[in-house]
């Protein structure tokens, strides 16, 4: 729905979630699990027949080398030379690396997560709290349905108003210091 591959369906049911959001407001949830269903249902007939696992392009395959193969089919004591060997844990370090990697940027950001509410940062928490108090204002002030229309609007928009420019708040958020960066 968001690249606009149908854009008359789009906009279809953009129009019929403004009707309900205007005249039956709490109809809106309902209207977005039946539209489920029926996107589930129209896609029903149209799944594969068989099983994924089967698919050679799927599971790769049909790119799979002979090192491959015999990297999969070796016995518990290894049967391999040297040079297979090394190829197998080189390949092993890259993923776990990556893993690794992972793991840390999460942890990083679980920390300016808590330093955001726990003020271990001044200023952002200071950004944070104004930003959540104007929030508390404005779901005051302006109804629900306008906030819901607005973020959806803004969702749903053409591809060619997107910007390039990241995410505010996960912008905001990685610029905050990090236990690491307080070590240093």
């Amino acid at each position: 729905m968001r690249d606009w591959k149908k854009p008359i369906a789009t906009l279809l049911f953009n129009f019929v979630c403004f009707v309900v959001l205007l005249f039956l407001p709490m109809g809106i949830f309902p209207l977005l699990i039946l539209s489920l269903v029926c996107v589930l249902l129209r896609r029903y007939f149209k799944r594969p027949r068989n099983p994924c696992h089967t698919d050679a392009i799927l599971c790769g395959a049909n790119v799979a080398t002979l090192k491959d193969l015999q990297e999969e089919l070796d016995m518990f004591p290894t049967q391999l030379e040297r040079e297979p060997l090394t190829w197998r844990y080189d390949r092993l370090r890259i993923v776990t690396s990556n893993a690794q990697k992972l793991t840390s940027d999460l942890a990083s950001l679980g920390e300016k997560l808590q330093a955001l509410v726990t003020w271990g940062d001044q200023r952002a928490t200071t950004v944070f709290l104004l930003f959540c108090g104007v929030g508390f204002l404005v779901t005051i002030i302006v109804p629900a349905r306008a906030l819901i229309f607005i973020w959806i609007t803004y969702y749903l928009r053409h591809p060619r108003l997107w910007e390039i420019e990241p995410f505010v708040l996960m912008n905001f958020i990685s610029r905050m210091p990090s236990k690491q960066a307080y070590m240093l």
